[in-house]
């Protein structure tokens, strides 16, 4: 074969070469097409899914609250055992030391005073190791000993009616960290041993996204805007959602027959152009109505017609100023 034939050959396998590399570009583009349309897919369920639970959060923090607090029950609390000194290592290093007779062997190359050494050692190391046992559990002892006694002592006073522990209470167990985890700030007041006043700062209307998120049936990601009546229902529901967990929380960790909640929030001043602090709830919560509702089952807003309640819900302007309970 010439030079012609030979290069004729080569270009033919170059061009063989060249189309099959084509080929599995062509092969890879598609795959990549559908490789980042799976990530479409993938993102815009999470998308939905984040949206979903975000909102979910937003009107069902009423449903998560501490078990009620038996005061009286924890003025009874029995005293922790005080620990006894054991000597199980002592008892063992003592016995190998007893059962120890020497072997033909040991007495010939006088291998039983070393091993009767050896276990002394390991007696004094099996004494040392209990007492260092019993210390340990000494201090848990006096730890829960101490704990116990501060738990009675903040029992008594509570169930005394001690308004300062009614105060302490709150602070140490935090029944609210939840709610200001999302952005409210709590007050609270004690102005006597069966009521409690509490005020809370509400997120603006900012907490429920304007766009509402969707999956098509393609599985692509659709956003709309939530039409206005609905956003301002949602914004209600998280608004009683709070109010609703600050009396369960306060009913739940303390004796009391009274909690009077009031949320407020950042509404527009026409006299002055300005937003300042306003309330737009405020509920009288009774210990013995609260004892009858399903809290996982209920509608905050519905929620609050159990109870005596200031409210002004406009579906077209959502939740305007109100008088608090006095």
């Amino acid at each position: 074969m010439g030079w012609r034939g030979n290069l004729r050959t080569v270009g033919r396998i170059i061009r063989s070469a060249e189309r099959e590399s084509i080929r599995r570009q062509n092969f890879l583009v598609k795959q990549q097409a559908q490789y980042q349309k799976m990530q479409e897919l993938e993102r815009a369920a999470y998308e939905v899914e984040e949206y979903e639970n975000h909102i979910e959060r937003m009107i069902s923090i009423h449903k998560d609250c501490i078990s009620g607090f038996d005061w009286k029950a924890i003025v009874n609390t029995p005293e922790p055992i005080k620990p006894n000194q054991k000597h199980a290592n002592e008892i063992i290093a003592q016995r190998n030391i007893d059962n120890y007779k020497p072997s033909f062997f040991d007495k010939l190359f006088h291998f039983d005073k070393r091993k009767i050494e050896q276990f002394k050692f390991k007696l004094e190391s099996a004494v040392q190791a209990d007492k260092s046992a019993y210390q340990e559990e000494l201090k848990q002892y006096e730890i829960a000993a101490t704990e116990v006694k501060e738990n009675i002592e903040i029992a008594r006073n509570i169930n005394e009616g001690n308004l300062d522990y009614y105060k302490k209470a709150v602070e140490e167990l935090a029944p609210f960290s939840e709610i200001s985890g999302l952005g409210s700030e709590l007050g609270i007041q004690f102005p006597s041993r069966d009521k409690v006043i509490a005020n809370i700062q509400i997120h603006d209307e900012k907490v429920i996204p304007k766009k509402m998120k969707s999956l098509l049936k393609s599985g692509k990601l659709s956003e709309k805007d939530v039409p206005v009546g609905r956003y301002f229902e949602l914004y209600q529901d998280h608004v009683c959602s709070a109010v609703i967990r600050v009396a369960r929380e306060l009913f739940g960790l303390l004796p009391i027959e009274v909690v009077v909640v009031t949320a407020k929030g950042k509404l527009l001043n026409q006299a002055n152009g300005k937003l300042e602090d306003c309330p737009v709830l405020s509920v009288l919560f009774i210990r013995d109505t609260m004892n009858g509702i399903n809290f996982d089952l209920i509608d905050p807003s519905e929620c609050l017609s159990n109870f005596k309640h200031n409210m002004n819900f406009k579906k077209t302007q959502g939740m305007l100023a109100v008088k608090e309970i006095e």
